[in-house]
């Protein structure tokens, strides 16, 4: 006679503990004692909960999931058409989180920072911490989401939220990039006589990032004289170059919501002119027959060209020096004598030069 096995429900609920939240996708497995090589298996669904059908008697129930603590429960399957319900803690699983305070421009450790770490699952669990001479900080932390907030003197403060876990396939460790406090730098760039000098620019390095060039922050002054650009707070040098002006650096102290304005008179650029000798200038002009139409106004705007180079040189330099040179070449083996200039040639002009080609 084949005595069949009669078979009841069962049902399992999947919770966790901390927050009373239930935990879908958990993995069921139940064996009874009559049959220790047969499993019934099931998931939870998404309200934490699954029916198995599974023989009367002593039986052993195995839930798993991964980020949770492996839980085994013994269950006596009940007869009769009673449904027997196994309610089941699936804690959440611990791991050794580490996180590490970083200056990430030259990649210093930041000791004493004040770090708080909270589980997302948990929002009302803060772990407080503070990060040791190495600026690391260790702790034990649920897997899963987690928000990491990190504070420290003169820094902007961090927040990030990290997928933490080795049981779930992410990290167990954090590098946070703790960047230094900012805040706004204008200038004014005048010249001798205070008018705002355009196209002036500035390089703003840090002193504790002189040696990163990648920390220091450039821009070019405006129509007004005036130039604006965030930087680092603490003791920075200001470089200002012009092509026209001598080169002028100066040392300011920026602070952490107290901007510097181009009215204060520590952020007042004050330029002199260069002293420039003068300007070098060669022409080279095709004489070859090939340009007969031509060649009398490529004349008359070398001309044009040279004067207009004096003209404008002398907006910004007293009494230029300007020196012409002038060469004009032809098919090979027709060179003519007299067709090149030097500029040391006082007696002739570009003018009188390129009238006699």
């Amino acid at each position: 006679a084949e005595m069949n096995c009669v078979f009841e429900n069962v049902i399992v609920k999947a919770v966790d503990p901390l927050n009373g939240a239930r935990v879908p996708d958990s993995n069921v497995e139940i064996v009874n004692e009559i049959y220790p090589d047969h499993t019934w298996p099931a998931t939870t669904g998404p309200d934490g909960v699954c029916r198995i059908k599974a023989p009367r008697g002593k039986s052993k129930v195995k839930i798993t999931k991964p980020g949770r603590v492996v839980l085994n429960k013994e269950a006596q399957v009940k007869a009769g058409g009673e449904e027997t319900v196994v309610n089941a803690d699936m804690q959440c699983l611990q791991e050794d989180l580490e996180i590490t305070a970083v200056d990430p421009i030259n990649k210093e450790r930041l000791p004493n920072a004040q770090v708080l770490v909270s589980p997302l699952d948990y929002p009302d669990k803060v772990f407080p911490a503070e990060t040791d001479e190495n600026g690391v900080v260790k702790m034990k932390m649920y897997v899963g989401k987690v928000k990491v907030e990190i504070q420290s003197e003169d820094r902007d403060p961090f927040e990030s939220v990290m997928e933490f876990g080795e049981d779930l396939g992410f990290d167990k460790a954090l590098e946070a990039d703790v960047h230094w406090q900012q805040e706004e730098v204008e200038l004014f760039v005048g010249d001798e006589g205070q008018e705002g000098v355009e196209g002036a620019t500035i390089t703003i390095i840090p002193e504790k990032y002189k040696d990163y060039p990648e920390a220091h922050f450039k821009a070019t002054s405006g129509p007004d004289g005036k130039v604006r650009r965030k930087s680092f707070c603490g003791r920075a040098e200001i470089e200002v170059f012009h092509r026209y002006l001598e080169p002028k650096t100066i040392q300011v102290e920026v602070k952490k919501d107290e901007p510097i304005r181009a009215s204060d008179e520590k952020a007042q650029v004050k330029m002199i002119q260069k002293s420039m000798s003068g300007v070098d200038v060669c022409f080279v002009m095709d004489c070859t027959m090939s340009m007969g139409d031509v060649i009398e106004a490529c004349k008359e705007n070398v001309i044009k060209i040279a004067q207009h180079m004096k003209d404008e040189l002398a907006k910004h330099v007293d009494a230029p020096i300007v020196r012409m040179a002038f060469v004009g070449y032809r098919d090979y083996r027709k060179k003519k004598e007299g067709e090149e200039l030097d500029t040391s040639n006082a007696e002739l002009t570009v003018q009188e030069f390129t009238t006699s080609i």
